[in-house]
């Protein structure tokens, strides 16, 4: 961390942020990363120490490392001079072959994160380009396991699933939280107070199962089993079709997120359920 050069191409934005300031938090100089961005716009409030850069010709002597986390449609058109760097994009729906296109020569890595980043809460699922080095590989592992927890795949497919689950709260889990919030407005519980009740639920629950061995089917199956209070608000949802209704959801996140890097007018492949 203390030797490792990134450039975050592309990051202005939340995510970049978030990068940006996870980095920081878990050791790497603010002198280490660089920001490339077109806008004129001042960086966002954290990242004043780190360098702007709008000329993206710059970008190989900046860094060991380019992450770009560009918008899928501007990613259509760019062509980066990164022969021979390690290129770890965080761009939905892009694919490595279309990486190639935009990085002709260069070792190339795909990865999903999310906006936890920024305390060392992420959890980046990423795949290796059949040209990664073992020594971009290292980078790579180095810079997502110090925004949280990284796992590679072997299987790039299986990216746009977790496209889907790790929207930027990530959406689905912030989805429940809104609706147990409702409920509790509904019955009359002041909105502030059920604000702040369903923020420290979610929290505790995210911690213990973060924290604790028993898996989340594991807890499900207790909670079942004792036959209390929550048992009989579980066992109405498991009798309604919410399972399908969220896999159906799901599916629908996946395939936007394969398709949203395409040019217009084309589709992704189809895919047997």
């Amino acid at each position: 961390m203390q030797d490792m050069r990134v450039a975050l191409v592309g990051g202005r934005g939340m995510l970049g942020r978030a990068f940006g300031l996870g980095l920081m938090r878990a050791g790497m100089p603010a002198r280490n990363i660089t920001v490339f961005s077109r806008s004129e716009q001042p960086l966002p409030e954290g990242l004043e120490a780190v360098a702007l850069m709008q000329d993206y010709r710059q970008l190989a002597a900046r860094c060991d490392l380019a992450v770009l986390l560009l918008p899928p449609a501007q990613a259509r058109t760019l062509r980066l001079d990164l022969a021979g760097k390690p290129v770890l994009s965080v761009m939905a729906g892009i694919d490595l072959a279309q990486l190639a296109r935009i990085a002709p020569e260069a070792q190339l890595a795909r990865a999903m994160s999310s906006p936890a980043a920024e305390q060392g809460l992420a959890y980046s699922p990423w795949v290796a380009g059949a040209g990664l080095s073992a020594r971009g590989m290292a980078q790579v592992g180095t810079f997502l396991g110090a925004l949280g927890q990284a796992e590679r795949l072997e299987n790039e497919e299986l990216l746009a699933l977790f496209t889907a689950l790790t929207g930027p709260v990530p959406g689905f889990v912030a989805l429940f939280a809104e609706m147990m919030q409702d409920y509790l407005v509904a019955r009359g519980v002041a909105e502030a107070v059920a604000d702040r009740a369903i923020r420290q639920l979610f929290l505790g629950a995210g911690q213990m199962m973060a924290h604790q061995p028993a898996t989340a089917s594991a807890h499900v199956r207790d909670m079942l089993a004792y036959g209390g209070t929550t048992a009989a608000g579980l066992q109405v949802l498991r009798d309604a079709p919410l399972r399908r209704m969220l896999f159906e959801g799901l599916d629908a996140a996946a395939e936007r997120a394969r398709s949203i890097g395409l040019p217009s007018g084309e589709t992704s492949p189809s895919r047997e359920a």
